[in-house]
């Protein structure tokens, strides 16, 4: 019985190189995927012919089956492709099998896929680096928070009427829960990266001798669940230091 399959979102895209519009299937989460049977076309491959051998491998992992808007059958369930895998699934037929006209738009795809990557480890890289930079920033700089809040609330308290030093009182909680659960998060997110792998790397000149060495993670993985926790916590932070400082000012 096939699974349930979740709201998508169908638009036809133009390939890079082939210059061939495609249906372009997309997840709930924008995540992008490509119907195998419209790939085959327009390389003139017969889906039928090599599917069974496919599945069998490692790409077809990331390979789902979700719902296909089509004129002539309606909607029905086709395998696809996610878009990342094109560079992998460029490899795993003979080009013998494909139209001559593509086969050098082929050769030019594949060549450049080929660094895709190298290009998205960097940029996966830089983020990781961008992330434990403001870690460590948030975590330096929240470290004495809650000393600090208790001293605001000590300071202002003999100003207020009963209401207005209950609700300050209120509030500096809140924003002492929602620091300690941002702090919490943060600590988690970093001792998470200790288990990362990291390997001694060198930079060669043209000459092949050794100008630079560094080192780098090996897969700098930080999990979307955490990023998003995470955002959530700095939007509430937000939110909170808003209400607070409106609260101060206005007295």
């Amino acid at each position: 019985m096939e699974e349930l399959k979740p709201e998508v979102r169908q638009v036809m895209m133009s390939l890079p190189y082939f210059h061939y519009e495609v249906p372009v299937v997309y997840l709930p989460d924008g995540t992008p995927y490509i119907p195998v049977i419209a790939l085959c076309r327009m390389l003139g491959l017969h889906p039928a012919n090599h599917l069974r051998r496919w599945r069998k491998l490692l790409l077809w992992k990331c390979a789902r089956k979700l719902p296909l808007r089509t004129t002539g059958r309606g909607t029905r369930l086709v395998w696809c492709l996610h878009f990342g895998a094109l560079p992998l699934w460029y490899t795993s037929f003979h080009w013998r099998h494909v139209l001559p006209e593509r086969r050098e738009q082929l050769l030019q795809a594949s060549s450049e896929l080929v660094h895709v990557p190298d290009q998205v480890y960097y940029e996966r890289l830089a983020h990781y680096r961008n992330l434990r930079h403001f870690l460590f920033w948030f975590l330096t700089t929240y470290v004495d928070a809650e000393v600090f809040l208790s001293e605001v609330m000590r300071q202002w308290h003999p100003f207020l009427d009963e209401d207005s030093a209950a609700w300050l009182e209120e509030i500096i909680e809140q924003g002492k829960t929602i620091i300690h659960e941002a702090t919490t998060l943060a600590r988690r997110i970093l001792r998470a990266q200790e288990t990362i792998p990291v390997v001694d790397a060198c930079k060669l000149d043209h000459y092949g001798d050794v100008v630079s060495t560094f080192s780098l993670p090996l897969l700098p993985i930080i999990s979307a669940e955490d990023e998003e926790e995470l955002v959530d916590c700095i939007t509430m932070l937000q939110e909170w230091y808003h209400d607070i400082t409106f609260f101060l000012h206005d007295r």
